[in-house]
């Protein structure tokens, strides 16, 4: 009940799966390669994913920004640990990995640690040199030394933040939910796989239930024509819109919180996009979370409250889920900085687009 097994992943059948076997297939990406020989059993596609593994090398005199950090220790802690058995991928391969690896999530990833908690370039370099030490610690030194301290900067200073957010978001939502709120989630589904502890249990019983409260706002915060609500800086293309990378994170907060309203969202996104609503890597999510979604689809409250008592938040209502509905929403809440804006009383009201 706490992760998926192998046994799951390669028996679970789905009516999108062949079309996205396909799609992953054709990425040029470790972790989707691996990802492909775990389904299959295809060693083409594990050479492919162990050789870009055993090519990497940090470059410490070339500059990064946190979304190299994010999307690089992504890739290569998912192919490391599906990896990591595999007879084709040695164990100077896996040193060799460990060591520039290591060497990157600690001059890169835990560069911006002690700095702006509710910023999204430290959630996005804390979660991939997260997910990163979860799938290396035990097999090399330095990633139980890395393993410790981004924990501890995780439990003692992040997510605190988001149990005090309740649910609101501190940057505008076409920053937040890709980069702050999917950052949240991705360390705490890997840590309760890696560890058999059912930390999400924990976070519901002990802190607030945040994770809840967060996922419940991403869906109450998408329209009907799949934009996010403007609180704050408005992101044009895919990014401003829950069309094509959020699919993955949010199937896999609907598993783990056995959530039926999140059941009717992926449904109706699945309708809205297809495949589409799967980017690059996210398109391993699929495999693994939304095939497993097989309770039955419950709509969602007709209103939701971001925040709270101590620090305000927003406010959304609507007529229901259906294409037509009106929909309104008010914030007041503190000013985070960033992608949020100063304003106070923001108010928006929508039916078939923003009418005010």
């Amino acid at each position: 009940e706490l992760a998926v097994s192998l046994e799951q992943l390669r028996s679970a059948d789905h009516d999108e799966y062949e079309s996205m076997l396909t799609k992953i297939s054709g990425i040029d990406n470790a972790a989707c390669q691996a990802m492909v020989w775990q389904l299959t059993g295809d060693s083409t596609a594990a050479d492919a994913a162990a050789a870009k593994l055993a090519a990497y090398r940090y470059d410490s005199g070339k500059s990064y920004d946190t979304f190299d950090v994010y999307f690089t220790l992504l890739e290569y802690a998912l192919a490391y640990d599906w990896l990591h058995d595999y007879g084709g991928l040695s164990s100077m391969d896996r040193k060799t990995a460990c060591y520039h690896l290591n060497n990157f999530a600690r001059a890169q990833g835990m560069k911006w640690q002690q700095d702006h908690i509710f910023h999204n370039y430290v959630w996005m370099s804390a979660a991939g040199t997260m997910i990163w030490a979860l799938a290396s610690a035990g097999d090399d030194p330095d990633s139980d030394v890395l393993y410790d301290d981004i924990r501890a900067r995780m439990n003692n200073g992040l997510y605190p933040a988001m149990q005090y957010l309740d649910g609101l978001p501190s940057e505008s939502c076409s920053y937040w939910a890709q980069y702050d709120f999917s950052c949240s989630v991705w360390p705490v589904i890997a840590a309760q796989s890696a560890s058999g502890q059912d930390i999400v249990g924990k976070i519901e019983s002990e802190q607030g239930d945040w994770l809840s409260r967060h996922f419940l706002n991403e869906i109450h915060n998408v329209y009907p024509n799949m934009r996010f609500m403007p609180w704050g800086d408005v992101v044009g293309g895919p990014n401003g819109s829950v069309t094509h990378e959020m699919a993955g994170v949010l199937d896999a907060c609907t598993w783990a919180l056995g959530s039926a309203e999140g059941v009717h969202f992926s449904q109706w996104l699945q309708g809205k996009r297809s495949t589409g609503r799967f980017y690059g890597i996210t398109g391993v999510f699929y495999m693994i979370y939304t095939r497993m979604l097989d309770s039955a689809p419950e709509e969602p409250d007709l209103s939701f409250l971001a925040g709270g008592g101590t620090q305000g938040g927003h406010f959304h209502a609507r007529s229901g889920w259906d294409a037509d509905a009106t929909i309104i929403s008010f914030g007041v809440k503190d000013h985070y900085g960033d992608h949020n804006h100063y304003c106070q009383g923001q108010f928006t009201i929508y039916r078939n687009g923003l009418l005010a």
